[in-house]
């Protein structure tokens, strides 16, 4: 309906013929008085199609296999999709390659996967194609699962090697609010400071208990196994679940001994907000503020 005009409706087309065509015959005797915009004035119907990024493939040969945008050709409204396969090579030791398809597939065949699960796009880590695009899709595959007390290390800018907690993340930004902490063992300071994504790290510590998360490594022996930090080093940590002893990269576990700052059970502070929304600080107070006793 219109806004200011009760009774009207406001329809945007190319002409008044495909108006026309919809329009349903129980109001065939509707008026319609076409106002024609100048071409300077017409806003861009142009799909917003990012690149390089990761799509998901709805029908054909390759349905549902994730693939990597390398580029979009706007008049054909198609996407060149990378997608990865492993073929083994003749040789003694039957070495394995991973070779990179390239397909020309119509948009609307595709759907944007803004975070697809790191085992769909292991042969493209592996194959080493834009390996920063790769990385930053695991990070945030990880920042994700990141509860409310998880230690992070800033990676980034003019606060870089300081430590903090974390109070609550939100994935339609890609940030975060920290408290920041220089060390874990006094009291968390009150000041909530924000950050990307990007520019965190988790911290594990010796002794965290931990479970792998699902669909995040190749070796279904190790998806959603716990266990506790023995080790660590610059990248992987090494796992103690009682019968065995395991290695596993550090952004592939969730922490199962963090705490709620001024709680005493784990808290997971996730916010998937969409379109028009309260302020990251302001939404994580509401949730405080109604958090059960």
């Amino acid at each position: 309906m219109h806004s200011t005009l009760p009774g009207h409706l406001c329809i945007k087309a190319k002409d008044t013929l495909v108006i026309r065509e919809s329009w349903p015959l129980s109001h065939g005797n509707c008026f319609i008085n076409a106002v024609y915009l100048p071409s300077d004035d017409q806003a861009s119907t142009a799909p917003e199609v990012a690149i390089p990024a990761w799509y998901r493939t709805k029908r054909g040969k390759y349905r549902n296999l994730v693939g990597y945008g390398k580029s979009y050709d706007p008049p054909s409204d198609q996407i060149t999709l990378l997608v990865a396969s492993k073929e083994f090579t003749v040789s003694d030791v039957g070495d394995t390659q991973i070779n990179l398809q390239s397909l020309v597939i119509k948009r609307t065949a595709l759907v944007y996967i803004p975070i697809p699960a790191p085992a769909n796009i292991a042969l493209h880590e592996e194959s080493r194609h834009d390996p920063v695009l790769v990385q930053s899709t695991l990070h945030l595959y990880s920042a994700q699962y990141w509860i409310e007390g998880d230690a992070v290390r800033v990676t980034a800018r003019e606060m870089i090697g300081c430590i903090g907690k974390v109070h609550c993340v939100d994935m339609a930004t890609y940030s975060a609010l920290v408290y920041m902490d220089e060390l874990l063992e006094v009291e968390v300071s009150p000041t909530l400071v924000m950050f990307p994504l990007a520019g965190l790290a988790r911290k594990f510590s010796i002794g965290d208990s931990i479970r792998v998360l699902d669909g995040s490594v190749a070796s279904l022996t190790q998806s959603g196994k716990g266990g506790v930090v023995v080790a660590l080093d610059e990248s992987t940590a090494t796992i103690y679940d009682m019968s065995t002893q395991y290695e596993v990269r550090g952004l592939f576990i969730l922490s199962l001994t963090s705490l709620r700052y001024g709680s005493s059970s784990p808290s997971r502070s996730i916010l998937w907000s969409h379109g028009a929304v309260s302020p990251l600080l302001e939404t994580c107070l509401v949730q405080e503020t109604h958090q059960p006793a």
